[in-house]
């Protein structure tokens, strides 16, 4: 005769429970694992690096000189100038010498502050924002669209009227924006 033995109603309610707990645990991490893999699949990695062991780098990473793990990009405003700032100082006020996109305050830096009216990036003439950082007025020495001529006064009759049109009948003496009132420079 084999050895029965009974398990007791108490003991076979705990021998059932863990196994109902692993069937519980595994559902709930398969439901969390596929709604990771519902977030995973709408990231758009298109724009990301791989590096050489297979790692992906976001945007605004790189990969280690290793490629092994990714590395964070130069930041502006981080205090450090990195190869591409002309300055970094560790904070976003304008107008402190270094401006909140880490270039030196100046005209033609990308950033209005005092003193300027505009500030396009550049310092070319007849864009809407003149190389001195205002914008572009009849007088100014500039010929700027909508002007026939720009010589630097108010005077009429002198060949370029204090509108800025071509006085009728009467020849410049020079270019167009070249007055006697225009720094040497433009003359």
């Amino acid at each position: 005769m084999r050895n029965s033995r009974s398990i007791s109603p108490m003991r076979a309610a705990s021998v059932r429970a863990p196994a109902t707990a692993v069937r519980a645990l595994t559902a709930s991490s398969l439901a969390l694992g596929l709604a990771l893999a519902a977030c995973v699949a709408d990231l758009d990695t298109s724009a990301w690096q791989r590096c050489t062991d297979g790692t992906l780098c976001p945007a605004g990473t790189t990969c280690s000189q290793d490629g092994a793990s990714c590395l964070r990009e130069h930041l502006c405003g981080d205090g450090k100038a990195d190869p591409d700032e002309e300055c970094d100082d560790h904070n976003a006020t304008n107008g402190d010498g270094c401006d909140n996109n880490c270039k030196l305050t100046r005209c033609g830096n990308g950033v209005v502050t005092a003193g300027e009216i505009c500030d396009d990036g550049n310092v070319n003439d007849g864009d809407g924002c003149s190389p001195t950082c205002t914008r572009p007025v009849c007088g100014d020495c500039v010929v700027s669209p909508g002007e026939e001529c720009d010589d630097g006064n108010v005077n009429d009759s002198d060949g370029c009227d204090s509108d800025c049109r071509l006085t009728p009948g009467r020849a410049l003496s020079g270019p167009a924006d070249a007055g006697p009132s225009c720094p040497a420079a433009l003359r």
